[in-house]
């Protein structure tokens, strides 16, 4: 099952330490990091981040003075299988939804993986999946 979640889109100037300062922040507030993306590109660094407190996390990232946005994501969880994520694109395709990004990450422990997408038409693709 796909559910609705806000995430935060956080740019600055890419340089060594950016990370630990985005870790650092968040921590400082008692923020977890739930899901992160991250990539450089053209001297700009950009995070995306789902949190367990995106008041807090907005808090702690605008002191630091960074750019940030938030960003409406769809989050499901599949089971760390060989082409559960086939069966997701399937539908996606099928649907006509284009998707913009999509990053996750597996627990081997629950045996399952996080997929984070975000689309042309979120609601859509909320409901087909």
């Amino acid at each position: 099952m796909a559910v609705s979640r806000k995430a935060l889109k956080v740019s600055t100037g890419d340089a060594v330490g950016i990370l630990e300062k985005v870790c650092g922040a968040l921590a400082g507030k008692n923020v977890n990091i739930e899901a992160i993306a991250a990539y450089g590109q053209e001297g700009k660094a950009f995070f995306y981040l789902i949190t367990s407190d995106n008041d807090l996390a907005e808090e702690a990232i605008s002191e630091l003075g960074y750019n940030m946005e938030e960003r409406e994501m769809v989050v499901m969880e599949l089971p760390d299988e060989v082409g559960q994520l086939k069966i997701v694109a399937e539908k996606v395709a099928k649907a006509g939804i284009n998707l913009t990004y999509i990053f996750g990450s597996i627990s081997r422990d629950s045996k399952s993986a996080m997929i984070i997408m975000n689309s042309d038409n979120n609601k859509k693709l909320l409901e087909i999946l």
